[in-house]
């Protein structure tokens, strides 16, 4: 909240104008405007933020701070570049049993890369989440942020690449004992066995953002 307030601040510094004028630009209640501007609303309605988006000509997402705006000024730009956002490389599933070759090496150069304000490691990367599995709790066609060098702990959400069934998945992480199982939590699968990690299981990294799109 801190970050969007502090970038509506600056867009209307940029335009020269003040709480009240955005109200009337925006057509927006004026008491409205003045709570998403001072940061005494922590729950900003979404067509509120859309409307002031396209006042400014950016994006809701630029709006809250989770993509650059490059016409900012440099006073912003400067506050906010002090490793505050960093970007990570998008990985297929496939890729991601083998991060550390393209977070590592010069196939990160080639690959698309999503911003992200969450606290990561060097070694971080992005999924898109391919399944619903995770529903609610994570959408699908969700953006996730992955962090290898993370500590795991119980009911953290982990990617881990199976064995068995040779495959990649995204998990809750259920720590009993000396023994550690993962779940879906998708109600579908809500009688699906627990299943038991081994050694011949690889963690991957846990999950430390989930972005979703709306539109």
């Amino acid at each position: 909240m801190v970050k969007l307030t502090k970038i509506i601040k600056q867009l209307m510094a940029d335009k020269q104008i003040n709480a009240a004028e955005l109200a009337r630009r925006t057509q927006l209640p004026q008491p409205t405007v003045h709570r998403i501007v001072t940061g005494a609303t922590t729950m900003p309605h979404k067509g509120s933020l859309q409307s002031i988006a396209d006042f400014f000509n950016v994006t809701e997402d630029q709006l809250r701070g989770l993509e650059p705006i490059p016409n900012l000024s440099v006073e912003f730009e400067s506050t906010s570049s002090n490793n505050t956002f960093k970007n990570v490389p998008i990985l297929s599933w496939p890729q991601a049993r083998n991060w550390q070759h393209y977070t590592d090496s010069e196939q990160a150069s080639e690959q698309e890369y999503l911003l992200t304000d969450a606290v990561v490691s060097q070694h971080a990367f992005a999924l898109i989440m391919q399944d619903a599995s995770m529903e609610p709790q994570i959408a699908l066609n969700s953006k996730l942020i992955i962090d290898p060098d993370k500590k795991t702990h119980d009911r953290s959400f982990i990617l881990v690449y199976l064995n068995n069934s040779n495959s990649t998945v995204l998990r809750q992480l259920i720590i009993d004992a000396n023994q550690h199982f993962i779940k879906a939590l998708s109600p579908e699968l809500s009688q699906a066995p627990l299943i038991e990690l081994t050694e011949q299981d690889s963690y991957l990294g846990m999950l430390m953002q989930i972005r979703y799109d709306y539109s």
